[in-house]
């Protein structure tokens, strides 16, 4: 596959999905985690126990293998799981960035030894003036959320967006004042934002209840979701 071509990213997902169908018989375990746990070349995934995790690792290893494929910089907070890769196998570092370059715009971190995600906004720190819509939008683009756990900080930055669409504004126009205030206000917020969240969401349960809250005005609407567990203990 050709590097820089548009259709890479099918390629390369299409290829290891293609594998696990083919190879379903000898790592059934691993072929279901392949269909639905890559990411382009990045695998995050996980299990109830060790021991499963075991497996699954052994079984995932073996299967990309077979087709080519080798897995490296395994990450887990499970101190054994590590134990059983080779030295160069395993991040060394106490963060796994859940990306090959720390500064892309992915921004999400994993402490293993906490087992939390720590969240960073990063933004481009050199852009041309005058400010531009064009140069908003490639600032912006820089808040990728995968998860969805910063939409409430970054929808105001949508809305901006949406008011310069609306009001006409062409790509190469700098901006009026107002809205410049605006977007520099907005980033001295986002420059502040640092959070961390549990990456597990329960432990052993007797009880699940979702409980969901939604909201609309004229310029966004949202919903949310919580999972409530009760614990067996």
């Amino acid at each position: 596959m050709t590097y820089g071509e548009a259709s890479l990213s099918f390629l390369a997902m299409g290829t290891v999905q293609e594998l696990a169908h083919v190879e379903t018989d000898n790592f059934p375990v691993a072929s279901k985690i392949a269909l639905r746990d890559f990411y382009i070349d990045d695998l995050i995934s996980g299990t109830d126990t060790p021991k499963a995790a075991l497996i699954a690792v052994q079984e995932l290893n073996d299967l990309m293998r077979s087709g080519g494929f080798n897995l490296r910089k395994w990450s887990s907070n499970c101190p054994q799981i590590l134990e059983s890769l080779s030295c160069t196998q395993h991040s060394d570092t106490k963060f796994f960035v859940l990306q090959e370059n720390e500064s892309s715009a992915l921004g999400i971190q994993w402490s293993t030894s906490e087992d939390i995600f720590h969240f960073t906004i990063k933004l481009p720190e050199s852009i041309p003036n005058p400010t531009t819509k064009h140069n908003l939008l490639f600032e912006s683009s820089h808040l990728f959320d995968p998860l969805g756990l910063l939409v409430p900080c970054i929808v105001t930055t949508k809305v901006l967006l949406q008011s310069l669409w609306l009001a006409g504004v062409s790509w190469e126009d700098t901006l009026p004042n107002d809205i410049q205030s605006k977007w520099q206000e907005i980033k001295s917020e986002l420059y502040k934002f640092q959070f961390e969240i549990p990456r597990l969401v329960c432990l052993q349960t007797c009880n699940y209840h979702i409980h969901i809250f939604c909201d609309a005005s004229q310029l966004a609407y949202a919903a949310c979701i919580y999972v409530v567990s009760t614990s067996v203990c």
